[in-house]
């Protein structure tokens, strides 16, 4: 699918009843959330080499997702790219990413339980659909990751930042917790304890400190970002086909029989055979 197209996709997503393809919960959340003003902002699709980077393009509000993109992200998940073509998240400028919700738009719409039900199971269920593809995901941040946004990147094969970059989870100093499913992908990241230090603080780190603990996978100088990011998508994309749906299974059970059964469903299997035959016949390793 061109890049035109998806744009098309997205300027109609929001104009009409919600997209086949969604579960009952989903329908009924993207009803509640279309219901109204859908705030400022959009996504941007836009080729990057082989693949397709999503632009959270929000200015006014750092990046942050309103409505309008929450419900575009829903439909991106649910639009059938080419296999193996993989997924940039970025921020809509240079030097930016994503700053959570925006809560000019959210606040009056999202203050009952029911809103705040209806934006997880829009986003979650976006996310879960992204990764499920055999497709690398990576986060590009080049500026503030805050809240949501930091959780973005937890939903990332890779994340590089900028060497300016920060990113940072205050959702506890807002009465909150992690809503868009990146509290336990964090724990999963870094661990329990630095996690807790992380939603505790709630301030932004920086990139030296997200690599430090393992939040980041790489720090990039920004004239070379879109580059490094193109080419940490090239890498994973070379990956055999289905590993990176089965790390990303053995990570999330982190289930020692979860592991040996993903063991057993590869071995001897296309990509393993397909694998050894590119070995030289006299490697032992």
């Amino acid at each position: 699918m061109r890049a035109v197209d998806v744009d098309d996709l997205l300027a109609r997503a929001v104009e009409g009843p919600a997209p086949p393809g969604l579960t009952v919960l989903e329908r009924q959340a993207w009803d509640h959330l279309a219901d109204g003003d859908l705030g400022e902002g959009g996504l941007r699709v836009e080729p990057l080499g082989r693949h397709l980077q999503l632009r959270f393009d929000n200015p006014a509000a750092r990046g942050a997702l309103s409505l309008r993109m929450m419900l575009q992200l829903a439909t991106v998940s649910l639009t059938s790219f080419p296999p193996r073509m993989g997924l940039l998240l970025r921020g809509g400028a240079p030097g930016s990413f994503c700053a959570g919700g925006d809560l000019r738009a959210v606040r009056a719409r999202l203050g009952a339980p029911s809103g705040g039900a209806a934006m997880h199971t829009i986003m979650v269920g976006a996310l879960q659909r992204i990764l499920a593809r055999d497709a690398p995901v990576v986060a590009l941040v080049e500026g503030p990751a805050l809240g949501g946004g930091a959780e973005l990147c937890t939903w990332a094969d890779e994340v590089l930042m900028g060497d300016g970059a920060q990113i940072g989870f205050p959702q506890l100093r807002l009465g909150l917790s992690p809503g868009w499913g990146g509290g336990v992908r964090l724990i999963r990241r870094v661990g329990a304890g630095e996690a807790a230090r992380l939603l505790r603080r709630g301030g932004p780190i920086s990139a030296d400190h997200a690599y430090r603990i393992g939040l980041a996978d790489e720090i990039v100088a920004l004239p070379e970002a879109e580059a490094r990011a193109e080419s940490a998508l090239d890498r994973l994309s070379a990956l055999p086909s289905g590993a990176l749906p089965t790390l990303r299974r053995l990570i999330d059970t982190a289930d020692p029989q979860v592991e040996a059964q993903l063991f057993l469903e590869r071995w001897g299997g296309p990509a393993h055979l397909a694998a050894l035959d590119a070995v030289p016949q006299g490697r032992r390793s």
